[in-house]
């Protein structure tokens, strides 16, 4: 089956070499090689990312395994905030407005209470330079770290999305909540507590949403597990819509964007009823 793309979005990454060691002669003395441990070490600077104004840099930095989020003013080069994140994997950081930042990490957990072993699980965490303090997302009303039943999980079941909304930065993820097994919905996220409030109902065949610039979905791609059939949704005034679907019993489209007016969705699919020269 020849796959066509129907649209894509290409990563470009860049990567540079700031130091290259000189030529050792002929009958020059040996070189005392690194040490391993110097090709088992992790990076010490990752994650960069400037802030919406480009005003700003944060990244994690490493010493040893410990990794801690560093926040500088690129005018005054000097340290704005910074905070210790352990020995968690950080898998993104993404600014919330200019004031905020939110740390995406996962680590390795045993849950037999809610029948996880060795689940490697997803969280998010709002660090605000400004008051000193971090906060964890999902959390319940009383703030524990393993939401208890009635309330929401509080590892992640989607990347989160941040939209910059009129009114200011947005943050909204999917969550399990034990109230509603069948469904893993969208909640919008109180920046200032952690706190989800919930935004839009999803089912647990919804594996693929692009998001409008006010935060709603506006096309998802749903999934038929038995009938391994993969279903375009597209948002029309009367609710969604089925706009197209193909049999995807191995790889299924992805959702790669919207169209120029936002009326439409660019997928990436296999193709078997079309060809390429």
């Amino acid at each position: 089956m020849r796959r066509v793309i129907l649209a894509s979005l290409a990563a470009v990454a860049l990567s540079a070499s700031f130091m290259a060691a000189p030529a050792i002669a002929q009958g020059a003395g040996a070189v005392e090689p690194a040490p391993l441990s110097a090709y088992g070490a992790l990076p010490s600077l990752e994650l960069v990312q400037l802030s919406p104004s480009g005003k700003q840099l944060a990244f994690i930095t490493v010493s040893g395994e410990e990794r801690m989020l560093v926040l500088l003013d690129l005018a005054t080069k000097a340290q704005t905030g910074g905070v210790s994140v352990g020995q968690a994997k950080v898998r993104n950081l993404d600014w919330l407005g200019e004031a905020k930042i939110l740390i995406t990490t996962s680590k390795t957990e045993n849950l037999p209470e809610l029948g996880l072993f060795n689940t490697e699980l997803w969280t998010a965490q709002i660090y605000d330079p400004g008051k000193k303090k971090i906060i964890s997302i999902l959390t319940n009303s009383q703030g524990d770290v393993l939401n208890k039943r009635g309330s929401l999980f509080q590892a992640l079941f989607s990347p989160p999305n941040v939209v910059q909304t009129p009114n200011g930065p947005e943050l909204l993820v999917r969550a399990f909540n034990f109230d509603n097994p069948d469904r893993l919905d969208m909640y919008r996220i109180d920046l200032e507590t952690g706190r989800g409030r919930l935004a839009e109902v999803m089912g647990m065949d919804v594996t693929d949403y692009q998001l409008d610039p006010s935060g709603k979905s506006v096309a998802k791609g749903e999934y038929d597990k038995v009938g391994k059939i993969w279903k375009l949704q597209l948002r029309g005034d009367g609710g969604f819509r089925e706009m197209w679907r193909t049999d995807a019993p191995i790889d299924t489209p992805q959702l790669m964007g919207l169209g120029l007016q936002g009326a439409s969705a660019i997928i990436a699919a296999d193709r078997p009823d079309m060809s390429q020269p």
